[in-house]
């Protein structure tokens, strides 16, 4: 899958878990690629890891039943959990 999305030079790449089941070690090989193709294109990925959202994106969307609860990057998102945390206790 990976090798096809980046044939003929796409400027807009869909990635449906491009690393589910993989062991550590392919898992970072192919996020290194994915970091290496990414300039000049649009990479648009679903993930359940968040330390894959947080290596690979730029912009982070979090989705439950279909609907987007929170995006924006990385450091954004994480002061959101915390302030939503600090609310709860």
């Amino acid at each position: 899958m990976l090798c096809v999305s980046n044939q003929g030079d796409s400027k807009i790449i869909f990635l449906d878990e491009p690393t589910s089941g993989m062991d550590p070690y392919s898992r970072r090989a192919t996020w290194d690629l994915l970091k290496k193709k990414k300039e000049g294109r649009v990479i648009i990925l679903t993930t359940h890891f968040m330390d894959e959202a947080d290596q690979l994106g730029d912009r982070i969307a979090i989705m439950a039943k279909g609907d987007v609860k929170c995006c924006g990057s990385s450091l954004f998102l994480k002061g959101q959990t915390r302030r939503s945390s600090e609310t709860r206790t």
